[in-house]
Formats: C-alpha cells, structure tokens, sequence
C-alpha cells in the first residue's frame, strides 16, 4: 500500500497557509493594503454610495504578489470598452492574522498608485488537498487612468 499525505486536520491546513504567508513576506513586495472603513465614511444621501474624497481608510502593510492581466476588450453601447486590470495575489493567513477579509471598495497601493478592489476570491491553485481551505486570495483590481496615476514611471 502506497503512502498517500493528505492534509485533513485544520492544524496542516493552518501551516500551510502560514508557510505561504512566509513564502510571500520573502518573496515579494510590501504594498500598502488600504481597508476601507464604512463606519466613518460619508455617504452620499442621494445614490447612497461613498464620495471618493470622504472615504476613511485604515492602512495596513502587506506582502502582495502583483500580476499584470491581458487587456480585456469589450464592445459597449459607447463603442470599444477596453478594461485594465491587475491581480495582487496575497497570502490569507497574513489577512487573518491582521483580522481583514477583504471587500470591493478597499484599496492597494503600489508604487504611489492607488488600486480600487474589484473583486475578490480564492486562488483556486492554492487549494489544500482536498479540504475546501486555501492559502492564497486574488485581488482584482482595475487600472486607474493614467490622469489619476501618480508620476512615479
């Protein structure tokens, strides 16, 4: 009979997940991950979302994995729709230990720039045997133009 390791127990699945967390702080850069805070911000009374200038955020620094996506084109009613997007992939456990779970609306600062979360969910590559726990996140995030990128090129 052939041994067959399997990670079953929450205690292997935890060090994996911590073991990757220390892959990603000695591999990759620290960026800024920006949380945004819906209590102290202002909404905006008449379409209820946050006004870009009165959201309150809370840094945290965070070792993330930035990856560039293809260029996505698109046709829209307007004409040709071209999306822009980057994919920080982050080690979960450095999420849980600093008590963040990520949304859409939170921030990453890269390089001075600011990346506005999309979306979000497991990296399905990152996924422990056969439990449904994973090591890994991606976060979607678009490209801002360039009148609102910092001059840092």
């Amino acid at each position: 009979m052939a041994y067959k390791l399997t990670f079953t127990g929450g205690k292997e699945a935890r060090l994996a997940a911590k073991l990757k967390a220390e892959l990603y702080s000695n591999s990759f850069p620290e960026l800024t991950y920006r949380v945004l805070n819906k209590d102290s911000t202002i909404i905006d009374p008449t379409y209820g979302d946050s006004r870009r200038v009165d959201r309150v955020y809370v840094n945290y620094p965070m070792h993330l994995n930035p990856v560039y996506n293809p260029v996505d084109m698109g046709l829209s009613a307007f004409g040709i729709d071209l999306k822009r997007q980057i994919l920080f992939l982050g080690a979960t456990f450095a999420f849980d230990d600093l008590g963040i779970s990520p949304k859409q609306g939170d921030e990453i600062v890269w390089e001075g720039d600011h990346y506005e979360i999309a979306t979000y969910k497991p990296h399905l590559e990152s996924e422990v045997a056969k439990t449904n726990f994973f090591t890994e996140i991606e976060l979607v995030a678009n490209i801002p133009p360039q009148d609102l990128r910092s001059n840092n090129v």
